[in-house]
């Protein structure tokens, strides 16, 4: 599926935004994924089985650091505690394997009405599509677009 394909269903409200809400209930699932982007990046569909949300302070607790004990151990290195706890507070949606593609809610903010997946940029929301096979699983469909 093209970016502009993965556009049309957005504009046609059959892809929905990726709320937490929505998450919880995608998790085995299979989806396709997308945000809108800056003119000047090249946007893509990515695809993914969904795993488990984590704190994204967790989940660097548990990465590497050459002359750490991890990412996070560093991170304490030189952050300040307000920063950290802001990492404590934001959930990332892993995949299956446990790999993160840094989809982010924050929840440290009010940006939506719910609690939202975006980007790099705390206000573009990422949208899914679920792969054939799993259509009707998931209750959760955004009733409004």
């Amino acid at each position: 599926m093209t970016a502009y394909e993965f556009e049309q269903k957005i504009a046609s409200c059959e892809a929905r935004v990726l709320t937490m809400a929505a998450a919880k209930q995608l998790e085995g699932k299979r989806i396709r994924w997308f945000y809108l982007g800056d003119p000047s990046n090249v946007n893509s569909v990515r695809q993914m089985e969904v795993g488990p949300l984590i704190s994204e302070w967790e989940y660097a607790s548990r990465q590497p650091f050459e002359g750490y004990s991890s990412k996070a151990d560093y991170w304490k290195s030189y952050m300040s505690a307000r920063r950290i706890e802001e990492l404590k507070q934001t959930l990332l949606l892993l995949d299956a394997q446990g790999n993160a593609p840094y989809l982010r809610v924050h929840l440290y903010t009010d940006v939506f009405e719910e609690p939202t997946f975006t980007c790099s940029d705390i206000d573009r929301k990422v949208y899914y599509l679920l792969e054939e096979g799993d259509a009707e699983q998931v209750a959760d469909r955004n009733a409004a677009c």
